[in-house]
């Protein structure tokens, strides 16, 4: 039969990433009927290059639209477009997009907890700032979170910095930072505010600390405002935050960009971008303004919610500052080699003993730690070393490491790990945590509660394996908010927060049911069925079922003895083939019918309520990104979201 549909399409064939690419259909094939010939009736489909050198589909696919954006996680990879009227041909246009010449920030958004994007906050909730980026995979941004005390948009050099944050492009180009809104980290900022409001705004910066050509510097993006020329004012930080930076430099005039050739030494932010919106209690979210900064206003006022709910880990990696004991460092190397004779001498031999000696790494085994301030006022002879008299070792303050619970974004099945929440004015009341699945691998409905045990503290901790007496299987996890002190502020006083974390493990309480989520886990979730077609005449009986349903489901993988291969990131079974296998002689033609299924990640998400002044119930970790995930998370063959092009 004369084929019909799509011969051949055009385009670049090495798309910059970040840039719309858009493709065409060049060549029809001859029987294709007039009014087939259109292009909204095309349907473009992205393919991907494997490991093994076969290509299978992302699942992007695009009726009557010919344009696709390649985003970081696509640099260097190769790709095969096909267009087509029916069905994919096995053949298009090969594509292996490049990285942008310049590091771009693209974009600067504020995201809620649950990563939806926000534009009004409430004074006691998490800020997100998300960073969309070009060409600048393991680079390193800072956030700054500013107040913002002058009128007009753009950035000014009399607003106030209140905390800095780094945060490293991932794969997707993706960076974020979160700032906590609380009422300890805007006392400095607050300060003179007549009316208890806030304003402010979060920039992102990206200091390529190497000489940078003075043309690469081209941001276009309507959100960008010229920096200030003078540094702000610098704000007290919270322990362990970065110093806020000084403000950027003022902006290169573009012709000048275009016409200075030179390399001059990087000082200032190779890139720069900023996003705005308004936090307050007592108004409905409004649509971020498209061009310029809208103010953003927090209000002191005393309103009761549910911050963040996560999976994490506990850990002894909190810097408290509190005095626990001496160590005592014994030098290895000689005299010459270890002058403290003045202050630069003194911080060179601490770091050293820091990052050489490794001090930290043998702390951390007693929950302790040191600093380089801490070592460096030790340091009170002119010289240390083995070939010294008395001066072969030196003593410095230690400080105990604080618990901390870290958030994890996946873990293996069986995995102790704590389901933590953090409110705000709901000390000493209940909040319930239920589990839910994304698609409903286990429990077969997308949103299902998933069943998980609960075990105790003693058992967390504990290196013996569990037992189905140490589980209780729930599906609602119930527990009493506790204030905690996390920290101290920028004049020694105690930061509290308010926290539950409940110790549980993933899967269920009995081996039995173990065993059913591993088997659904491995074997994936159904998803249709496929119809096999004998081309010979076959006589099946008992003895050769479980070999000729081996040869089905690897024919129909295959696309082999005339049968259509089956849809890429589906798969069959063997087990399943043999039960549809009847004993009897199938005939050339015949067919045999069996379910297929489609592998995927079991992927989590949490809905957290509690009741104070009144009920509160929010979702967490439901969003493309933010699920967490059973198993380790892995992107070696992965299907890509339209979002990751």
């Amino acid at each position: 039969m004369a084929k019909k549909g799509v011969s051949k399409i055009s385009g670049n064939t090495a798309p910059v990433i970040g840039e719309k690419t858009t493709y065409q259909v060049s060549e029809w094939y001859a029987d294709t009927a007039a009014g087939q010939r259109n292009s909204s009736l095309v349907t473009w489909e992205l393919f991907k290059k494997r490991r093994n050198g076969t290509f299978t589909t992302t699942h992007i696919r695009k009726k009557g639209v010919n344009h696709f954006t390649f985003g970081q996680v696509a640099a260097g990879e190769t790709y095969r477009l096909e267009a087509y009227l029916f069905h994919p041909e096995g053949r298009g246009l090969l594509i292996t997009p490049k990285p942008a010449a310049i590091p771009k920030i693209n974009k600067v958004e504020l995201l809620y907890v649950d990563n939806s994007k926000g534009t009004v906050f409430s004074f006691f909730e998490k800020l997100r700032a998300q960073a969309t980026c070009v060409n600048m995979l393991g680079k390193e941004l800072v956030f700054t979170l500013w107040e913002d005390d002058k009128t007009g948009p753009g950035h000014h050099a009399g607003n106030q910095p209140i905390e800095s944050k780094k945060a490293r492009v991932n794969k997707n180009g993706i960076a974020m930072a979160e700032f906590a809104l609380t009422a300890a980290l805007m006392r400095q900022a607050a300060k003179g505010e007549l009316d208890s409001q806030l304003e402010f705004y979060v920039t992102v910066e990206y200091y390529a600390h190497k000489k940078h050509a003075t043309n690469n510097v081209h941001v276009a993006n309507p959100y960008y405002m010229p920096p200030a020329a003078n540094p702000a004012p610098a704000a007290p930080k919270p322990e362990q935050n970065l110093p806020a930076p000084a403000a950027p430099a003022p902006a290169t005039p573009a012709k000048e960009k275009e016409e200075n050739k030179k390399d001059v030494p990087q000082t200032q932010p190779a890139d720069s971008q900023q996003a705005s919106g308004t936090a307050t209690v007592d108004q409905p979210p409004t649509n971020p303004i498209p061009d310029g900064k809208s103010d953003a206003v927090v209000k002191d006022t005393k309103i009761e919610g549910i911050i963040d709910a996560y999976f994490a880990k506990k850990d002894f990696t909190k810097l408290t500052g509190q005095e626990a004991g001496n160590y005592t460092y014994t030098f290895g190397g000689k005299k010459a080699a270890n002058n403290t004779s003045n202050t630069v001498n003194k911080e060179k031999v601490a770091n050293a003993i820091l990052s050489v000696g490794k001090v930290n790494d043998k702390l951390k085994t007693e929950k302790k730690y040191t600093t380089k301030e801490a070592i460096a006022s030790a340091l009170t002879a002119t010289e240390y070393g083995t070939d010294t008299t008395s001066h072969k070792t030196v003593t410095f303050k230690t400080f105990a490491l604080g618990e901390e619970f870290k958030k994890i974004g996946s873990a293996p099945l069986e995995e102790k790990v704590y389901l933590v929440v953090s409110t705000y004015l709901l000390q000493e009341k209940n909040a319930t945590i239920t589990v839910k699945e994304k698609d409903g691998i286990i429990q077969g409905s997308a949103g299902a509660a998933l069943p998980i045990s609960q075990i105790t503290e003693a058992k967390m901790n504990s290196t013996e394996a569990l037992t189905e007496a140490d589980r209780t299987e729930k599906t609602a996890f119930t527990g009493a908010i506790a204030k905690i002190e996390t920290g101290k502020d920028t004049e020694g006083k105690p930061i509290s927060s308010e926290m539950l974390a409940i110790p549980v493990q993933l899967r269920p309480k009995s081996d039995d049911d173990l065993a059913k989520w591993k088997e659904k886990l491995n074997k994936g979730r159904p998803d249709g069925s496929y119809t096999y077609t004998f081309k010979n005449s076959y006589g099946v009986v008992d003895g050769n079922k479980a070999e000729l349903a081996a040869a089905i489901v690897k024919n129909a993988i295959n696309g082999s003895q005339g049968n259509p291969k089956l849809e890429s990131g589906k798969t069959a079974h063997a087990d399943d083939v043999k039960k549809a296998l009847e004993t009897k002689t199938y005939a050339s033609g015949a067919t045999v019918t069996f379910p297929v299924y489609r592998k995927e990640t079991e992927m989590l998400w949490l809905e957290v309520s509690a009741t104070g002044s009144k009920e509160h119930k929010k979702e967490f970790l439901k969003g493309e990104g933010a699920y967490f995930e059973i198993g380790n998370r892995c992107s070696c063959n992965r299907n890509l979201t339209e979002s990751e092009l």
